[in-house]
């Protein structure tokens, strides 16, 4: 069976996604927050040449089929005790204030807060942003 072309990109990004590193002592804590009402608007992402060039024949694939490439820049990465003190520049977002723990890494059904999430892409995890309109097949052939 022939694996689609952006699999092993799509893992790349995940994994680039959630990937940084500091204190904490892990594991999920007892801090209940509420997810944001609603559908957010994505972020657009700043357009980068340099890297889809980097990416070679893939970034060449990929851009051919609509995709495009980019980053954000580095956040802040302090701690904060409660959701109201969270912020990103970004949605999904990249980095940011995070809560001093992180969600124990894993494959999740239901939502992570932003703030787990974050603090887990600081340590080294991965981190996949389904939207809404993400079919359960597609979700399936990334995890």
């Amino acid at each position: 069976m022939r694996r689609h072309p952006l699999v092993p990109l799509l893992v790349l990004l995940v994994v680039a996604i959630l990937v940084a590193g500091c204190g904490g002592s892990g594991g999920g804590s007892e801090r209940k927050t509420k997810p944001p009402k609603g559908p957010r608007a994505i972020t657009a992402i700043p357009p980068s040449d340099a890297l889809t060039k980097d990416m070679g024949d893939q970034g060449a694939a990929l851009t051919a089929a609509g995709c495009s490439f980019g980053a954000f820049d580095q956040e802040s990465a302090e701690h904060v005790d409660t959701a109201a003190d969270l912020h990103f520049d970004s949605f999904p977002p990249t980095s940011g204030t995070h809560y001093p723990d992180w969600a124990p890494y894993g494959l999740y059904t239901e939502r992570i807060e932003d703030g787990y999430a974050v603090h887990d892409m600081e340590h080294g995890g991965v981190v996949v942003w389904f939207g809404t309109k993400v079919d359960t097949k597609t979700q399936d052939a990334v995890a």
